[in-house]
């Protein structure tokens, strides 16, 4: 069933890359994106900043990929650097903005 899937780099509606301790959301973070990016391996245990300032949609499975990190890096608090509205809004709404420290 993962044959139907697109392979990260044939997504081109958002990206997650990781720079430094930073991973870097934009676009659209959608089931295609976070699913692609979990399959492709890359780590993200060494996560302690989000930065979700050029996101334009944040959906179930990018929330979803949100907790994860908050939640691996435990006791430390992951930062949300600069949220764009769209990355925001869904993760108040859903009280995930509880597990970060935001920076706007």
């Amino acid at each position: 069933m993962d044959d139907d899937l697109p392979d990260l780099d044939a997504i081109t509606s958002g990206s997650i890359t990781v720079d430094g301790g930073t991973l870097v959301l934009s676009g659209d973070v959608d089931f295609a994106l976070v699913n692609a990016w979990e399959r492709s391996g890359r780590a993200t245990d060494a996560v302690e900043r989000i930065d979700a300032q050029r996101v334009t949609f944040m959906g179930s499975a990018g929330i979803t990929l949100v907790i994860k990190i908050a939640r691996a890096a435990e006791p430390r608090t992951v930062e949300l650097v600069h949220p764009s509205r769209p990355a925001l809004r869904p993760l108040q709404a859903m009280g995930v903005d509880k597990l970060l420290r935001i920076t706007t």
